[in-house]
Formats: C-alpha cells, sequence, structure tokens
C-alpha cells in the first residue's frame, strides 16, 4: 500500500521539503512529487485526505489500484518436473520454457517464474524429496569393504621404477574400527586374502559383508540381485557369513567405508607421502604401524570437552557440570571401581589358571600347587615392577610363542 497519507500530512501540516518527505516516509523524491502532483489535479488536500483511508485516497488519485504491486506468481508442479528430470536428455532448461509456454496459454494475471527462480525453487523442493535412510550398525553385524581412490606407491631398487598398488579398506559399523593394507591388485585372490586378513585383525567374523560391486566379489553387477563371485561366495560359507553387495553407483549404501577410505587417506597416505618403500611388506609394516594409531585415536571432541580420558571420568565430568549432585557423581565413581575390579579379577585369575597348567605339563606339578606358585608370582612382579613388569612378562610370553 502507497503510503499517500503520510506524504500529504508531512508536506502540507509540516511544510517539509521533498527531500526530508523522501527521507522519512522511505520512498524515492520521484514517487514524493508524483504522489503531490497527483493530489493536485484531484484537488485533495490534507484536510480532505484526514477523514479517509489509505485505500479510499489510493482510489481518488489512482485509476487502477495497487497497479504497481506485482502480479501473482504461476504455480509449478515440482512432481512433474522431478520426474521428468529422471528422463535421458531432459533438462531445466527446457522444462522452464514448456513452463512458460503453458503459464501463457492459460491464463493472462498469473505471470511465469523466470529461470533463476525457477532453478532455485526446485533445488530447495529436491532438498526435501531425496532424503537419505538413517542407518542404525549393531555390533558384529556389518563389516563394509572398498578400495582407495589414490593409491600408494612402491619402488623397484634396481631401476627406480615406481609401482602404484591398491590400498584395501575394511570398517566395521557400528565401532569405525579400520583394518587397511596395500595389495598388489583388486584380483580375486588378492581380494580374498584382503578380507580374511581383515576377518584375523578384528578377531571375529561380521554377519554380513558389504563389498562394492567389483569382479573380484560380483560376476555379474546388478541393482537389486548381484551375482556373487563363486570364490567370494566360497569364502562366506566358509566363514558362516552373507555377502551383500552395495548398489553399483549409490555411496550411501557404504557410507561407512567411503569415510572410512577418506580418513585412511588422510591418516596414513598423507603420513607416507615422504617416504619411499621398496616391498609390498615394508609398505605395509608402516601401514600397521600408522592403523594402529588411528585406531587409538581418543573421542577428541568429548574428551575435550570434559578433560576425561577413561569411561568414569568423562561420566562423573559430565553429570557434575550438568548439575548432578555429588552422591551421583560418587555413585558413578563406586560402579566404575567395582565393574574394574571384576574384570581385573577376571583377568588375572586367567593368567593364575593358565600358570598352574603350564607348572602341570611341563613340571608335572599338581595343578593347585602350579596355581598357587604363578599367583605368588603375579604378586611380587605386581608390587615391585608394576606396569613395566606385566610389559616386560607380556614380552616373553610372546617370545616363547615364536620360538
Amino acid at each position: 500500500m502507497r503510503k499517500i497519507r503520510e506524504v500529504l500530512r508531512l508536506k502540507f501540516e509540516h511544510k517539509l521539503s521533498h527531500r526530508a518527505i523522501s527521507t522519512t516516509v522511505g520512498i524515492s523524491k520521484g514517487s514524493v512529487a508524483q504522489y503531490l502532483k497527483r493530489a493536485k489535479e484531484a484537488e485533495m488536500s490534507w484536510e480532505r485526505a484526514r477523514g479517509l483511508d489509505d485505500a479510499e485516497v489510493e482510489r481518488r488519485l489512482f485509476k487502477d489500484i495497487g497497479r504497481n504491486e506485482p502480479r501473482k506468481r504461476a504455480p509449478i508442479d515440482f512432481n512433474w518436473v522431478h520426474s521428468e528430470l529422471r528422463k535421458t536428455g531432459v533438462t531445466l532448461q527446457l522444462l522452464w520454457l514448456e513452463y512458460r509456454e503453458e503459464m501463457a496459454t492459460l491464463s493472462s494475471r498469473l505471470t511465469a517464474y523466470q529461470y533463476s527462480q525457477f532453478c532455485d525453487l526446485y533445488a530447495i523442493f529436491r532438498k526435501k524429496v531425496d532424503v537419505s535412510m538413517r542407518q542404525v550398525h549393531r555390533a558384529g553385524e556389518k563389516m563394509f569393504i572398498d578400495y582407495s581412490g589414490k593409491k600408494p606407491e612402491i619402488y623397484d631398487r634396481d631401476t627406480g621404477e615406481c609401482v602404484a598398488v591398491e590400498l584395501f579398506v575394511a570398517v566395521l559399523g557400528a565401532s569405525n574400527y579400520t583394518f587397511a593394507e596395500a595389495t598388489r591388485t583388486q584380483r580375486s585372490a588378492d581380494f580374498c586374502a584382503s578380507t580374511i586378513r581383515a576377518f584375523e585383525y578384528f578377531d571375529g567374523v561380521p554377519q554380513i559383508v558389504v563389498p562394492d560391486q567389483l569382479r573380484s566379489a560380483v560376476k555379474g553387477p546388478d541393482r537389486y540381485d548381484p551375482e556373487i563371485n563363486p570364490t567370494y561366495a566360497d569364502l562366506a560359507e566358509h566363514y558362516g557369513t552373507a555377502i551383500i553387495p552395495a548398489r553399483p553407483r549409490r555411496p550411501k549404501d557404504k557410507a561407512k567405508v567411503e569415510n572410512a577410505v577418506l580418513v585412511v587417506q588422510r591418516w596414513i597416505l598423507a603420513c607416507l607421502r615422504t617416504r619411499k618403500f621398496f616391498s609390498l611388506d615394508e609398505l605395509n609394516v608402516a601401514i600397521a604401524e600408522l592403523l594402529g594409531k588411528l585406531n587409538a585415536r581418543p573421542f577428541k571432541k568429548l574428551t575435550d570437552e570434559y578433560d576425561s580420558i577413561t569411561v568414569p571420568d568423562y561420566l562423573e565430568s559430565r553429570f557434575s557440570r550438568d548439575g548432578g549432585a555429588t552422591s551421583t557423581t560418587r555413585l558413578i565413581r563406586i560402579f566404575g571401581a567395582a565393574a574394574l575390579a571384576v574384570f581385573v579379577t577376571i583377568y588375572v585369575s586367567a593368567q593364575i589358571d593358565a600358570t598352574g597348567k603350564a607348572f602341570t605339563a611341563f613340571l608335572g606339578w599338581n595343578h593347585y600347587t602350579g596355581a598357587l606358585v604363578g599367583f605368588g608370582i603375579v604378586v611380587v612382579y605386581t608390587l615391585f615392577g608394576g606396569f613395566v613388569a606385566v610389559s616386560w612378562s607380556d614380552l616373553f610370553q610372546g617370545s616363547l610363542k615364536l620360538w
């Protein structure tokens, strides 16, 4: 609605200039001059306009009320646009031209949207339509597999030739626990061997393995019913797991491993960018070292926010910060200490029992006598050596196994 009454009031009652009225009302000086000219031609003074409302004043000064107001826009059938874009060769510009022609023939009172607005409105509509389903991952349910697009390299010692090799990546759905290794190719033998080593690294076999539809996993790619490679199918049967490949060109089906590949590229390949490797084994040793650091990363955000490393510390800090009672935080401490005591007792008991069996097998001692001796050994090296003694004992046990 035009501000004609306010212009007339300021001009005839307060005797303001066109510039002052323009600044006060917020319209251009040209509009102010036009309103006053029309008021003069219609013999409309402020005394007459005072008793009229804005609509009546505008009706007397303008023949077409609201002629400067924008015309209504012709609606767009976005469902039709979305379905037509799925057809080959159809573009947004083509659909916009068809939309303009249709609106021109149907109604002269509606104005069609311009191309830029047409595209912007469709982009807003598409965000509401192309939604993604949230995937909930259960522990031990799925392992996702993929190869990295960025490849590590090894060099020939004699010729210096650089050879790009493949980077196999596997990740567990629930925990994001990641495995990575370099292989010569993506062929069936390398692919199956990498899958087996992933099982060994995770120390278990998931219920479902989700690979990409590469030839080593899928014999006949298909969106809904892919045919599994016979060798890979035999591997799945042997390990008691199921193979459900992701759909082709649907990265959201295996978003976990897509993200894991990106993390491996940043945390492993980027760290190895200045090093040269002359064998696949040498490269995999370096990858394994960085892989351990990758999987041992703390939850950085919560660790920094609550200044905590252990779970009891985190829970105590969170409850105390959120206004929790002192009794609640103390209860969390007691529960954490009790859980730790239970699991440590189980761990130490297993050590003592294993020591009894070892003395029985090697020296022919009674099992209980060997267990008591083992208990004494555990108490002694714990009291005198603590964590260092445990580390040395683990090293000694590992050496015996290798020997």
